[in-house]
This record gives C-alpha cells, structure tokens and sequence, in this order.
C-alpha cells in the first residue's frame, strides 16, 4: 500500500512539472509591482494512473490549502490556491514586488532580470509543504538532484522507471510563459553564451519552453524583460 500511494505522489509530482499544459501569465504594472497565475492541466494518462495506483484522484493527493499556506508564510501573497473537478490546478497571487519573488532578481526603471538557476528552483521546491516537496525526490530531475544528465537521457529514465506514457507527456510538455507589460517588451534569454530574444508586437507576449530541459537545467539562465 505505502509502494502504491508513492508511486501516486510521484504522479502527482509529475502533474505539477509535466502537465500537458503548465502555464504562468504575470501581468507587469510596473518593475516594482507584479501579479501572476499558475495554471497546469492534468493529462488523462496522468489522471488514470494516479487512480490505478492510489484510488485517488489529483484534488486527493496535491493540498492547495497548505501550499497556499505555505508559500503565503514566506512572502508571496497568494490570494487563491485550488485544484477543480477538472483537475485543473490554478494559484494566483496579488500584487508584490518582483523582489518578493523566491529566484535572484534585479530591476530597473523599465526591466526585470530574473535568474534561474538549480539552486534557485531547489529553493523554490522547499517552500512547498513537506509532504508535497519530498514528492518531488521521487521525480529523479536532475535541476533537483545535482546530476549531470541530458533531457533526453533524462526522459528515457523517466520511461524506464514510470512507463513510457508518461516520458511521452514529458518531452511534450512545454511550459507558456505569458507577460502582459506596460509598454511593447522584449524578452532575452541567456544560457551560457547562447542568447535569444523574442519582440512583444503589444502589449503581450507569449513564449514556449520545453520542460525536460528545465528539469535538466545545470548552468544559469537569465530572463530579462525590457519595455
């Protein structure tokens, strides 16, 4: 029995990082003034298999209430955490202050920098109620585990381990990342000396990256907003 409901935690886990569909959208008042929402969608594979495993559903196994709880003792103000009968889970927080945020950041009149690096994204799993953070170990993800290991080493470990259904979902996933500013924006990316950058026609822009290479990530990548 404790075999199964790990192996549905696990699942859970994957949820949070892998789902179809993981989205955050932070609209930018201003550099000092910032709100966001995170959404992720649960594939019908994930969902059917927590259940085979567990007997539970998603909204069993993933406590809103106390990540809610959670990351609001450390800061961010969280107005809403839940997950729905649709096994989507959503958080959104109100305004705060891009300095609030539990990832090294610098700002300026007009941009924000970002750094993410496998320090920071361990960090930011360890605010997460205990029981919802030691799922994450079973994820084996090298951002987490400080083990060098490509994204496709990586999904074909996740294949070995948990079935190749789920690796599929896994080198599908791509994280959207949506920012809404106050003037047109550019979005830089730097890892390493690779630099790319994407021109908002708007007010709005909208950018995809995958997922296998997030939870692989071994050298800091920069974000930098600029309007």
């Amino acid at each position: 029995m404790k075999h199964c409901f790990f192996r549905g935690a696990i699942l859970a886990a994957v949820f949070l990082f892998c789902s179809c569909s993981p989205k955050i959208a932070t609209v930018i008042t201003s550099s000092e003034e910032t709100s966001t929402v995170v959404s992720c969608a649960i594939p019908p594979v994930l969902s059917d298999l927590m259940e085979s495993f567990t007997g539970s559903s998603a909204r069993d196994l993933i406590s809103a209430a106390e990540i809610q709880k959670n990351l609001q003792a450390h800061g961010i103000p969280v107005v809403s955490c839940t997950i729905g009968k649709d096994n989507v889970f959503t958080l959104k927080t109100g305004k705060m202050a891009p300095a609030a945020l539990p990832l090294p950041v610098e700002t300026t009149a007009r941009s924000i920098r970002i750094t993410c690096t496998p320090e920071s994204i361990q960090h930011l799993v360890s605010l997460l109620p205990s029981e919802t953070a030691d799922t994450f170990d079973l994820l084996m993800a090298p951002v987490l585990t400080g083990e060098n290991m490509t994204a496709d080493e990586y999904i074909d470990l996740v294949g070995i381990v948990y079935g190749e259904s789920i690796a599929d979902e896994l080198k599908a996933s791509r994280l959207t990342l949506t920012l809404d500013t106050p003037a047109p924006a550019t979005l830089t990316v730097t890892k390493g000396t690779g630099v790319e950058t994407w021109m908002a026609k708007g007010r709005s822009l909208t950018q995809q990256f995958s997922v296998s290479n997030l939870l692989t990530l071994q050298e800091p990548v920069i974000l930098t907003i600029s309007w």
